[in-house]
């Protein structure tokens, strides 16, 4: 299935016999996350995420920072205090009742 605008992952969302299937697609891959293109809560933010290694994939509320745009990210970053400019997805309840951000792609 090809993408509009050459994106290179889809999601399927609905498609049982109450819902029409649709499709939501992106660049970068975002294992285990469920996205809701009809959402008003969760998007994709503009973020800092202090941590000391980036090989993680959700970060905890208290350790994201949103930010407005691209530039105040880049801008923001300092690698020195552990700051990573950063697209998030969130923020999302997790199973353990915490507010977390998946991570999207580093900037």
């Amino acid at each position: 299935m090809t993408a509009p605008g050459g994106a290179a992952y889809a999601m399927r969302i609905g498609g049982d016999s109450r819902q029409p299937q649709r499709w939501w697609w992106y660049d970068d891959p975002m294992p285990h996350v469920i996205i809701d293109p009809e959402s008003t809560s969760l998007q994709e933010r503009f973020a800092l995420i202090k941590t000391p290694r980036k090989s993680r994939k959700r970060y905890p509320e208290g350790c994201v920072t949103i930010v407005d745009s691209l530039q105040q990210a880049r801008t923001g970053a300092d690698a020195s205090r552990n700051l990573h400019p950063a697209v998030v997805y969130g923020p999302s309840v997790s199973s353990e009742s915490q507010r977390i951000y998946y991570l999207v792609r580093w900037l």
